[in-house]
């Protein structure tokens, strides 16, 4: 019997605050490197859940329609991967929205990402940690853009908050940004997004 779940989730977007590009690879291998972020309350949100369909193996609902029998046929990479990476054979319904639209400059496509591969390992009964969240969708984003993308946006994806990240060849350590109500307050006061 297939299972009948549907599992929504819920992954938000990004401000970048100072360091942008110092979590490329090619930078942070040789000097190391930081960045400043914060999740906002605008999010990506993905619907998954497996379906009796045959006919149409996979269908999915971004900002295009598929509805395709084979992995092979799927023209969004980055679903398609993460398919493949998690080894579902099952028929998949697979839809997704977002609060704002795609290339604003939010990190988009990175938590959309990390809210597939959260939405469908919780489909297969799969618990990931958050540090596993980012690995896989740093790979597959990697993968797919041949490497040109930095850290900064799957991590806030999956650790949200107001975050210093820092970068090395050898580990990344994400820390909290801590202020206090009254500092924090002022800091989003003063922040204008444009």
């Amino acid at each position: 019997m297939l299972n009948a779940n549907v599992v929504i989730s819920k992954t938000p977007l990004r401000i970048s605050f100072v360091g942008g590009g110092t979590d490329m690879p090619y930078f942070y291998n040789k000097f190391s490197g930081a960045t400043i972020s914060c999740a906002i309350n605008k999010y990506i949100y993905v619907t998954a859940k497996y379906h009796n369909n045959f006919q149409e193996k996979y269908r999915l609902n971004y900002s295009k329609t598929e509805n395709v029998k084979s992995i092979n046929k799927i023209k969004n990479l980055r679903i398609k991967e993460v398919i493949k990476k998690l080894k579902i054979t099952r028929p998949l319904y697979i839809n997704t929205y977002a609060d704002i639209p795609t290339n604003s400059g939010l990190g988009s496509s990175s938590s959309f990402t990390v809210g597939l591969i959260h939405a469908l390992s919780k489909l297969e009964n799969k618990n990931f940690s958050r540090k596993k969240l980012v690995k896989m969708a740093y790979e597959i984003e990697a993968k797919i853009t041949s490497n040109s993308l930095g850290k900064q946006d799957h991590y806030i994806a999956a650790y949200g908050g107001f975050r210093h990240i820092r970068y090395s060849k050898s580990r990344t350590i994400v820390s909290s940004v801590v202020l206090n109500k009254k500092n924090l307050k002022l800091f989003f006061d003063s922040v204008l997004l444009i």
